[in-house]
């Protein structure tokens, strides 16, 4: 109700309008695609039963059905295409999908029986085979903008082939769209009929969807003729063209929810082309201020200078009809609103390709995050179940170095001053001893030692997604060490790219994994 406004019907008008004037289509140039489903167990039809009769029912195949996609393609010459099938299963088998048929429909294949971008490219070369259309006869195909009918294989496939792609704004196919509109209605009914009649001549025995196409093709016949299809292209404006089809009485259902651009609104007013709208507060302000000679004699109406006692004020020109709030503005994360364009222009290509782009780099980070956290995990099994323990000798060995060819061997320091990353360790009473990396912020002299210091360390936490690398705490840890904790003072660290929480990482140029780092 509220996406069928006059706004998006303009949107899709404009578009239509610009194809027609640049290519010329001719009514057995345009044509609309649309899926509908069909499954085993239909609505029931009525039954005629003796008056008074306590139990008057119908037999129905079974309890649950099973779901089977039909694309319906139909032209505005009043030309229809042979159905297309998706069945709900993983493999072809056209010999038992198209028993009994002549050759001319096609059967696809999916496990849920619904539409997909990898069998939609398959439905474009069977119109490509039927239509006979090329870069020289270009046609028109008009469908919604459902996922599966915008990959980017499919809209070049499309645009190769001479077929140009105008897709509907979203959830307008029940005013805007021809199959929609007088086709898909006769024919479910139709299906209904013929499922009846196939239990009456089959009592006892369950229908199956290999038994669908046969009912299926023998509706679409009686439902896809060429008036009904002429009535619905006609119908929705579209052949003929007609951009003054729909009047402001078809939007009247989305009145409440229609929101006006604020300064068009304000233009509107001022010059008076707006009803349902007070008047401005400037002009009332003014009249009850600088009453003019014609309020005094009693022409006007009270309090409003500017309206003469001739002109019929509504009450809705006083109270308005209320209006429904503006919508919440949408995260950039989230599924943007759709629209109506024509997908195969170059400018739409391309947003389709960036997007499908992005999708793939998104898919391929989530990939490689998951990754890593195996690599880590199965490192971290290793060294849980080696049975070497570990000595403060290996601590300062430089076999443990990062064996990376671009990072060369770093210099250890013996002694830790201010400002250097060190890595301080703890024993846990007969247990691997615990790693901890540290920076050095201030040091003081032990009581009774002379060599002997305390240092103030600031301590980092190991990141549990990347190797190597430490961030800071939520809550700054800075405590006091005694110096002979230090087992090795660290090389400084490099910089880390990525995102902000990445960035603000360290991340040191030697393997710590041998480590048991907390």
């Amino acid at each position: 109700m509220t996406s069928f406004n006059r706004s998006n019907v303009e949107k899709f008008q404009t578009n239509l309008r610009e194809l027609y004037g640049r290519y010329h289509f001719t009514p057995a140039e345009i044509f609309n695609i649309d899926e509908t489903g069909v499954t085993t167990v239909t609505k029931l039809p009525k039954v005629v039963g003796q008056r008074g009769a306590s139990e008057v029912g119908q037999a129905t195949s079974r309890e649950r059905g099973e779901l089977m996609t039909q694309v319906g393609i139909i032209g505005a010459s009043g030309v229809a295409l042979p159905p297309v099938w998706v069945f709900p299963r993983v493999r072809q088998n056209r010999a038992r999908m198209l028993c009994g048929l002549a050759s001319g429909p096609l059967a696809l294949a999916h496990k849920s029986g619904w539409m997909t971008s990898e069998n939609f490219i398959h439905v474009l070369t069977f119109f490509v085979q039927f239509t006979r259309c090329s870069q020289e006869k270009k046609v028109l195909l008009i469908m919604d903008n459902h996922e599966s009918h915008l990959s980017v294989e499919g809209v070049k496939y499309a645009k190769d082939n001479g077929i140009v792609l105008l897709m509907l704004p979203p959830h307008t196919s029940n005013k805007l769209q021809p199959l929609d509109k007088t086709i898909f209605g006769p024919f479910k009914t139709f299906v209904s009929q013929g499922i009846d009649d196939w239990m009456i001549a089959h009592p006892g025995q369950v229908i199956s969807i290999y038994d669908l196409p046969k009912i299926c093709i023998q509706s679409w016949d009686r439902a896809a003729t060429p008036v009904n299809i002429k009535s619905g292209f006609l119908s929705t404006g579209i052949c003929p063209f007609d951009q003054n089809f729909f009047s402001d009485d078809d939007f009247l259902s989305s009145f409440v929810s229609d929101r006006p651009d604020p300064e068009s609104c304000a233009e509107a007013v001022e010059s008076g082309l707006l009803r349902g709208t007070s008047l401005p507060h400037t002009e009332a302000s003014t009249s009850r201020s600088k009453p003019d000679e014609e309020s005094s004699n009693g022409n006007t109406v009270p309090g409003h200078s500017n309206i003469p006692c001739s002109v019929h004020v509504s009450p809705e020109c006083v109270r308005p009809y209320p209006k429904a709030q503006p919508r919440k503005k949408r995260s950039e994360k989230g599924r943007k609103r759709g629209r109506s364009f024509i997908a195969t222009d170059t400018p739409e290509k391309k947003l389709l390709e960036e997007k499908e782009k992005q999708r793939q780099i998104k898919k391929v980070t989530v990939q490689n995050k998951k990754t890593s956290r195996r690599a880590k995990r199965k490192i971290l099994e290793e060294i849980s179940s080696s049975d070497e323990a570990f000595t403060p000798e290996k601590s300062l060995s430089t076999d443990e170095v990062c064996s990376e060819k671009d990072i060369s061997t770093p210099t250890l320091k013996e002694k830790a001053d201010v400002g250097d990353f060190v890595l301080v360790k703890y024993d846990a009473h007969g247990k691997k001893s615990v790693f901890y990396v540290g920076k050095v912020v201030d040091f003081e002299d032990s009581d009774g030692e002379e060599n002997e210091k305390d240092l103030d360390i600031k301590f980092y936490r190991k990141n549990p997604i990347a190797v190597n690398s430490f961030v800071e705490p939520l809550v700054e840890d800075i405590h006091a060490v005694e110096s002979y904790r230090v087992a090795m003072v660290l090389p400084n660290p490099v910089s880390v790219g990525g995102s902000k929480r990445q960035m603000g990482a360290l991340r040191f140029p030697i393997n710590l994994s041998c480590f048991n780092m907390r």
